[in-house]
């Protein structure tokens, strides 16, 4: 935790910023069913000049996760620190080449992170090793405070209420695939009775036995599946014993499925547990009550089940170009994260930065 406030010291954040505790900490990452991964640099004591007397100590950390979305399995670096004095020594070169190499090994189509904007050093440091920054995507997010303003705005017409902070909180302990199947299917529940009451779209969680309808449907959404997904691969990491993602089917009264949602959980190291909207796809010929329409119906559940699950926040990303989406997000009260800039290594640039570690 001691690497966490350095972090957030470098990154000019309030110490008030960082809520994740030690036990939250230990018991996400460190678990049966960790969230995270963590790599360290150590260094040396370098006051004793005795090789044999020298202690190890903890210099830097990489904070990691595997995720999946539409494209495939992706490997997410969440954060980079390294203390200032252990700078300029290969630490975070180190790092960063073992995570290209474990991306590799888990076949992850990209290896990707954030950086400020303003941090010059960190960016020059990520071109020479081959990494990419994305000039035309924008990253939006909700922080907790964010996301139950907006369920209480779309229920303020409602009879029914949003849980309370106490009932979402011992609703959920340690998660694992069942408790949160079920936390996801409560919170489905509640989003048709309160945002659907027409019924013309329902919203249910994706199964295995969806995979060949999740499949065509994104086909149908202009995804071109041939070359980027293998349908066995999918239900493994969709549907099997350890999720690397999650899947929300929007079904019409007929029961023909309108439209995809995939999100994943990861990890803030200040603020613990996120969720990461990867893919929304929507039939928009499909979508009677409107595209702007349906997706608040979708944000609703997402946000609902983002604070059942106790996440600090929700984020996700669209393109510049598209300006459409970006008014309808606008209208959602979420922060668009201008200062952070997209920063990623194709599957070939990682298999060429691992090879010179």
């Amino acid at each position: 935790m001691t690497l966490v406030c350095d972090l957030a010291i470098f990154e000019k954040c309030e110490p008030k910023a960082i809520t994740t505790t030690t036990n939250n900490f230990q018991c996400d990452g460190f678990g049966p069913n960790p969230m995270f991964h963590c790599l360290l640099i150590e260094g040396y004591d370098t006051i004793v000049k005795s090789r044999q007397e020298r202690s190890s100590v903890c210099v830097g950390m990489g904070l990691w996760f595997v995720g999946c979305s539409s494209m495939g399995r992706y490997l997410y670096l969440e954060d980079l620190v390294v203390k200032e004095e252990f700078r300029g020594r290969g630490g975070g070169r180190c790092i960063m080449q073992t995570l290209a190499d474990i991306a590799v090994c888990y076949n992850c189509f990209r290896f990707s992170w954030l950086v400020f904007d303003w941090n010059q050093e960190a960016r020059d440091f990520y071109g020479r090793i081959g990494a990419k920054v994305s000039d035309d995507i924008v990253t939006y997010r909700w922080n907790r405070n964010g996301m139950i303003s907006f369920l209480e705005l779309s229920t303020e017409e409602s009879q029914i209420p949003v849980q309370s902070e106490t009932e979402k909180r011992s609703f959920v302990g340690s998660l694992n695939v069942n408790n949160i199947a079920r936390i996801i299917d409560g919170c489905l529940e509640r989003t048709n009775d309160v945002r659907n009451q027409s019924k013309l779209i329902n919203l249910r969680r994706g199964e295995a036995k969806d995979v060949p309808t999740i499949m065509a449907t994104m086909k149908d959404c202009g995804v071109d599946i041939s070359k980027k997904i293998d349908e066995e691969a999918f239900r493994i990491d969709g549907f099997g014993s350890t999720p690397l993602f999650y899947c929300i089917l929007l079904e019409k009264p007929n029961f023909e499925v309108a439209g995809v949602i995939l999100w994943c959980i990861g990890y803030s190291t200040r603020t613990g547990r996120v969720l990461n909207v990867e893919d929304l796809f929507l039939n928009e010929e499909q979508c009677s009550e409107g595209v702007g329409d349906v997706t608040k119906f979708v944000f609703h559940a997402l946000s609902d089940i983002a604070t059942s699950l106790d996440c600090c926040r929700c984020g996700w990303k669209t393109s510049h170009g598209n300006a459409s989406k970006r008014l309808i997000y606008r209208n959602f009260g979420a922060e668009t994260l201008l200062s952070l800039l997209n920063v990623s290594m194709s599957q070939d640039a990682m298999k060429s930065f691992s090879k010179h570690s």
